[in-house]
């Protein structure tokens, strides 16, 4: 047949041999020696067939368009996309002359099962992934999460983890893409500890005993992750944890007791408006009335929070210039040690400042544990990768199994006794109280039944 018999209006191609027809009416749009008048007739002709009540034919038009590519076409692909599902989801899935805007207009517009065809595309832009991250269906959404082509930033991780973060499936997603952002990461085991806590989010910030264990195990985790991070990371980080409300100071008091003045001082930077770099400078430089102005103009820092991180100044500045140390237990329990013992000579005059060693004793006790239980994976299995909070024993004895833990969870006991003698002239004294029980009681965990430590692994 000629073009004009297959263009003429009265013209109408059974069902069966509508796909080879309409082949060769593209094949023929696309041919370099047609005439403009025979182009014009075989696109009115496509048009028309936007009307065929049968679905079938309306999918084998979808078919002939998104194969030729053809930019004139477009508004035969515009107007299939908003077909049946069963014709709309072979140009929505498949055709590239869809724009970013329409098809974030497309995500508004339809119901959850175009949704999902969008989410289906080999390459999803950054825009419409933002699109299906605000008002994409679940199944969208995960779908989304599971495609390697798609370009999900960090803000759009941020809004699904806002929405569906409750969904374990969600997290378990967003933790398997290549692009996984500290902050993201962070949010991640948040909502984790949350999940496993029960622990209602809006009430994190309460001090009952559940939700300061929630508090406490998130925040170590917190300190973990800024250590491993880079420079540029960390001040991304901190952002994240500023605008989400988390850079408390409870969180940057723990981080110095537990040596983190990297973080300390990043933190310090986001809180205070000061440049990170000036701030490490002054940190280092050892002048602790400069010091005292930086943290004195940290937005929401307690005051309270003030001889604490001079006492963590003066102890870096003396670490500093120092050998380095054999283990991370060794230095956390120096850093430790001389953070107190500085902190009680500032403080030695104030009448709550024994109630304020026992916070910071506190925080010293879980940096110490979770370096000691990481010493103590290491000489019995190197590559046992360290999670403090799941540290169990798989052991068939309940009595063998948890003697070493009984051993660490002593190593804390230390420092909570430095609570009970206020008298600061006794510094000395608590301190070497305090470092010769620890090394007694290391020596004592890793001394134990080798049987019984080798029963010990991570979940």
């Amino acid at each position: 047949m000629s073009i004009s018999e297959y263009c003429h209006p009265l013209w109408l191609p059974e069902l069966c041999e509508l796909r080879e027809v309409l082949s060769e009416l593209i094949d023929s749009y696309s041919a370099p020696h047609i005439t403009n008048g025979e182009r014009e007739m075989i696109e009115a002709t496509l048009t028309c067939l936007l009307d065929d009540p049968n679905t079938a034919a309306r999918a084998m038009l979808a078919d002939a368009v998104v194969a030729s590519n053809r930019e004139s076409l477009k508004h035969i692909v515009l107007a299939l996309s908003g077909d049946v599902p069963e014709v709309a989801s072979i140009v929505i899935a498949h055709s590239n002359q869809l724009s970013e805007d329409e098809l974030i207009d497309i995500v508004a517009a339809q119901d959850e099962q175009i949704q999902y065809i969008v989410a289906c595309r080999e390459i999803i832009t950054s825009p419409v992934a933002a699109a299906v991250a605000e008002i994409g269906s679940f199944n969208t959404t995960i779908k989304m999460l599971h495609n390697e082509g798609a370009e999900i930033t960090s803000h759009s991780l941020m809004r699904i983890l806002e929405r569906w973060g409750f969904e374990p499936s969600v997290r378990r997603a967003v933790e398997a893409r290549k692009f996984f952002p500290i902050g993201i990461r962070q949010l991640v085991y948040r909502l984790d500890i949350i999940e496993e806590m029960k622990v209602i989010p809006d009430e994190m910030e309460v001090s009952d005993h559940l939700n300061s264990e929630a508090i406490r195990r998130n925040d170590q985790t917190i300190i973990a992750m800024a250590g491993s991070a880079s420079d540029e990371d960390l001040d991304e980080f901190c952002k994240h944890l500023h605008d989400s409300r988390q850079l408390t100071t409870a969180l940057i008091i723990r981080a110095a007791m537990t040596g983190e003045m990297r973080f300390v001082v990043t933190a310090l930077s986001h809180l205070s408006g000061i440049a990170r770099d000036t701030v490490n400078t002054i940190l280092n430089s050892g002048n602790l009335t400069v010091w005292q102005a930086v943290i004195s103009q940290a937005d929401c820092l307690a005051e309270e929070a003030i001889p604490v991180l001079i006492a963590a100044a003066q102890a870096h500045c003396e670490l500093r210039d120092e050998q380095p140390f054999e283990t991370t237990y060794t230095y956390l329990k120096e850093v430790a040690g001389r953070i107190l013992q500085h902190y009680w000579a500032h403080c030695s005059d104030t009448s709550d400042s024994s109630g304020f060693v026992s916070l910071l004793s506190s925080y010293a006790k879980d940096s110490l544990l979770s370096a000691a239980r990481a010493q103590l994976l290491s000489v019995n299995d190197p590559f046992a990768a360290l999670d403090p909070v799941k540290y169990r024993s798989d052991t068939p004895s309940s009595e063998e199994g948890h003697r070493s833990t009984r051993h660490l969870n002593r190593l804390g006991q230390g420092l909570v006794r430095l609570e009970s003698d206020s008298d600061h002239r006794g510094v000395k004294r608590e301190q070497r109280l305090f470092s010769g029980f620890l090394d007694e009681t290391f020596q004592q965990a890793l001394s134990s039944d080798s049987d019984t430590s080798q029963g010990f692994r991570t979940t």
